[in-house]
């Protein structure tokens, strides 16, 4: 028997998004790219809302930074977002419109 607990347990019960509250919040466990400049960085897409999305996997990211965020499902999405902070769950993202200054 072991002691070890279930996936199921070890899963943050709630995102600390930055944010509003009342988004819909999805939760995934799949791939996707981060893209910095000319670098791409593969990842795994933790959560996604309307709004903010976690990735997981990405080091050397910090507030403020802009990147563009590759989704990869049915069809490839490629969404301009920004760095609002990192956590243990991953880099947390808020969406960005093209233009945008980094800091606001």
């Amino acid at each position: 028997m072991t002691t070890l607990p279930s996936l199921a347990a070890t899963r943050p019960a709630a995102l600390g998004i930055t944010g509003d509250p009342t988004a819909l919040q999805y939760a995934f466990d799949e791939t996707c790219s981060v893209l910095v400049g000319w670098q791409r960085r593969d990842g795994v897409l933790r959560m996604l809302s309307p709004t903010a999305a976690v990735v997981g996997g990405v080091a050397g990211l910090r507030p403020g930074d802009k990147l563009r965020l590759v989704i990869y499902r049915d069809d490839v999405v490629v969404r301009d977002c920004r760095v609002t902070r990192t956590t243990l769950q991953g880099v947390e993202l808020v969406h960005a419109a093209p233009g945008t200054p980094a800091l606001q």
